[in-house]
């Protein structure tokens, strides 16, 4: 246990909402699945995976598409 834990043991009952919104790999996921993940039928595990690693690399081949996606203002603020 943490000092601060120990000194306020009210915080461990303390849970943080569920916000997608604010986690920048939600927003790459969701644009995965809206471009390349959505509709799919699959028969097999490697045919998943196949798919998977297919947007993955259609993804990365899109110059700037991740840091347009994951970057937010308030997040390089915080980070330095």
């Amino acid at each position: 246990m943490t000092e601060i834990a120990q000194a306020h043991p009210e915080a461990e009952r303390f849970e943080i909402a569920y916000s997608p919104e604010l986690n920048p790999i939600e927003r790459l996921w969701l644009h995965l699945r809206d471009n390349r993940l959505s509709h799919c039928v699959f028969q097999t595990t490697g045919e998943i995976v196949d798919t998977c690693c297919e947007a993955w690399n259609w993804l990365l081949g899109q110059t700037g598409r991740i840091r347009s996606l994951c970057s937010y203002p308030w997040l390089e603020r915080v980070s330095d």
